[in-house]
């Protein structure tokens, strides 16, 4: 895609992460588990949907993540009596697949990214300093700093990481000088979904992934807000996840499922209360709606995105391990 596209991209994710949150919060009928859940795209569909896009192109990726949102509704009630045949050995093998396979991702954008990847720029001494310092800042505050600051350290080395790169000259501000500061994120904004048989197919085996991923999650917010969690309340939240996949597949965005360091800051703060996340919800929908906030994420260099890419990938291995 080219660089233009990929605020369009964090808009949408925005918006859409903001009503499955609140989804998910607050509850409407059988969708939603009623808990302080936040969500956001999931990283188990990252490998596969670019082995999709470079086959059979974006559309066809769109059209698997809403078969793959469909799927997931409708399987969810059988989904949630059939838990136990998806062992930690099965779950932590596949999460240990994604996060190596994302690392030659992380690696690019310690180069300077694919787009420049084969010329002079790429790899220079310049970038490779600027993904080691975000690095070490995130693994050393994940290792030494207080507990609340240890959640954020991803985001605290990401900010670090664009401070130090804007005197360095290294940050492109056009795409957020030129972006309108409000906006609507259009549906099919790549095109109109095609529905590949293999891709779909694909995606529905990811979503297995997805959903045992998003029921560990809500096992354990149930333990910490003392709330039972039955095979019907795991259904709803399965099927609120369905749902919001198709809207991001409508909206140009992909899976949606429960985020686990939710788990530490509830954990962490003593919140207790849906409404607070859903209030959260709506904050992601605002910014969703406000196309400057995405773009002045897009203008964070690649290097940076790097050395938070290899810590972030590697704990996401290291949690399927």
């Amino acid at each position: 895609m080219s660089p233009s596209d990929i605020p369009h991209l964090i808009a949408a994710d925005l918006f859409v992460a903001g009503i499955a949150t609140i989804v998910q919060s607050v509850g409407i009928w059988r969708f939603g588990v009623r808990l302080p859940l936040i969500q956001g795209c999931t990283f188990s569909a990252a490998i596969p949907m670019v082995t999709i896009g470079s086959q059979y192109g974006v559309p066809a990726i769109y059209g698997s993540v809403i078969a793959s949102g469909v799927f997931m509704m409708l399987f969810a009630p059988l989904f949630a009596s059939l838990l136990r045949l998806f062992p930690p050995l099965v779950t932590g093998t596949v999460l240990l697949i994604i996060g190596t396979t994302l690392m030659p991702v992380a690696a690019d954008w310690v180069g300077g990214g694919a787009e420049v990847k084969g010329t002079s720029d790429f790899g220079t001494p310049q970038n490779l300093a600027v993904a080691a310092f975000v690095l070490v800042l995130i693994l050393s505050i994940e290792r030494w700093a207080p507990e609340w600051l240890a959640r954020i350290a991803v985001l605290v080395g990401m900010i670090s990481g664009l401070l130090l790169c804007i005197p360095l000259g290294m940050v492109d501000w056009s795409g957020t000088r030129d972006s309108p500061i409000f906006g609507l994120t259009h549906p099919f904004y790549f095109g109109m979904p095609e529905f590949v048989l293999s891709a779909v197919f694909a995606m529905c085996i990811v979503s297995l992934v997805t959903m045992v991923e998003a029921t560990g999650d809500v096992l354990a917010i149930g333990e910490i807000t003392e709330s039972e969690i039955d095979n019907h309340r795991i259904a709803d939240t399965l099927r609120a996840d369905g749902a919001a996949t198709i809207i991001g597949g409508i909206f140009n965005t992909f899976q949606y499922t429960a985020f686990a360091q939710n788990i530490g800051v509830l954990s962490i703060t003593g919140v207790r209360s849906r409404w607070v996340t859903a209030a959260a919800g709506g904050m992601l929908l605002i910014l969703g709606l406000i196309p400057k906030t995405a773009a002045l994420v897009a203008a964070i260099p690649a290097p940076v995105l790097g050395g938070a890419g290899i810590a972030l990938f590697g704990m996401v291995a290291a949690s399927g391990v």
